[in-house]
């Protein structure tokens, strides 16, 4: 009898290396997101996985003292998350529509 599947996941925030740019020093701010999954268990032999490393905001330590987070934005990474989610809706209509067709005659 199969394992139950041995999932782990991870989501940090990691700052980088500072980086200083005339009288400010800036540091990068990432989320990585990582995920490790033995479906049936590790000792069923099927291991997969991904890491994504996201870059979310810049933090800005100025000449004044003053330390801002400046956030990343990504409006095309949105546009290309709201198509991808369209695409998707219009898949699952259109497979629904053939199989009420297809169950109706």
């Amino acid at each position: 009898m199969p394992e139950a599947s041995a999932e782990e996941r991870t989501e940090k925030e990691l700052i980088g290396q500072p980086i200083q740019v005339g009288a400010y020093t800036l540091r990068p701010v990432a989320h990585l997101h990582e995920r490790l999954d033995a479906p049936g268990g590790p000792s069923y032999g099927i291991v997969w996985g991904y890491a994504r490393l996201e870059p979310v905001a810049v933090i800005v330590d100025g000449p004044d003292g003053v330390v801002r987070r400046v956030a990343i934005t990504n409006p095309d990474g949105r546009a290309a998350r709201r198509l991808l989610r369209a695409g998707l809706l219009a898949a699952a209509v259109s497979a629904g529509a053939i199989v009420a067709s297809r169950l109706a005659r």
